[in-house]
């Protein structure tokens, strides 16, 4: 199993970011497995790589800390990390939490953390669709239409709920767990 996508919201300095580890491409020479973060001093690398070691289990920092909430405020935003894995082999697939949950040789698990020195809330989950970043001007029906990737998620979200007319922060609640 690889680590293919990592996903950091809400952890310090960083609002969200999406990595991609790239595959070794045999037609591109010295491609590899890795990815290489580079940057001035204090704009976040650190903080990527103790977001991956706090959705870990057993690597310290087994439980976030007020400093890891964005600018040290516990405001009701929660920390969210995903690990998407891929690569899957059928060692991977007898243990009980990846075996359910993986489609098409991947895998996901995400984690959320509301307060400070607390467990997360973890959900392990199949990668079937990429769920479309929410559009933060959304504030009709139509902004979703005109959002890229959002018609699937009004179409499912109506059949169960009935037609979208305003979006409030209680329907982006529902929404994002679909």
């Amino acid at each position: 199993m690889r680590l293919a996508k990592l996903i950091i919201r809400n952890f310090k300095s960083i609002r969200e970011l999406e990595l991609t580890i790239p595959k070794t491409d045999q037609s591109r020479p010295g491609s590899a497995d890795f990815l290489s973060i580079v940057g001035e001093n204090n704009v976040g690398k650190s903080s990527v790589l103790e977001a991956l070691c706090l959705a870990c289990p057993e690597v310290p920092p087994i439980k976030p800390t007020d400093d890891h909430f964005p600018e040290g405020k516990i405001d009701g935003t929660a920390i969210e990390v995903e690990l998407e894995f891929d690569s899957i082999n059928s060692e991977d697939l007898k243990e009980p939490a990846i075996h359910p949950n993986a489609y098409n040789n991947r895998f996901r698990i995400k984690k959320v953390w509301n307060k400070p020195s607390t467990e997360p809330t973890c959900w392990a989950y199949k990668t079937r669709t990429r769920f479309p970043t929410w559009p933060d001007n959304a504030r009709k029906r139509i902004d979703l239409e005109r959002a890229s990737g959002w018609n699937k998620v009004i179409d499912l979200y109506e059949q169960a709920h009935g037609k979208i007319t305003n979006i409030t922060a209680a329907l982006r609640t529902k929404v994002s767990v679909l």
